[in-house]
């Protein structure tokens, strides 16, 4: 199934949005999970499954979510595959 933008709910959209550091994807740390507020928050589970978002641990047993590669690609207008 090819995801689009347009496939996505309002929220998940948001969330690609706030994710998108400007980093290529190689660099990019994304962002910590208490900086992102909670209803971004609750739907970054769907986005996992999709492939286009994921959890990374850091320091002090801190929770970080970045965009994957796909998820780069939808924010950026392309489907996803």
């Amino acid at each position: 199934m090819n995801v689009t933008w347009s496939d996505l709910t309002e929220v998940q959209q948001q969330l690609l949005v706030r994710l998108n550091d400007g980093y290529p994807h190689e660099d990019s740390v994304g962002r910590s999970v208490d900086q992102i507020c909670p209803e971004l928050l609750a739907t970054a589970g769907s986005m996992i499954v999709l492939g286009l978002v994921e959890e990374m641990p850091g320091w002090r047993d801190s929770l970080w979510l970045r965009l994957t590669e796909a998820g780069r690609r939808i924010e950026d207008g392309s489907a996803v595959g």
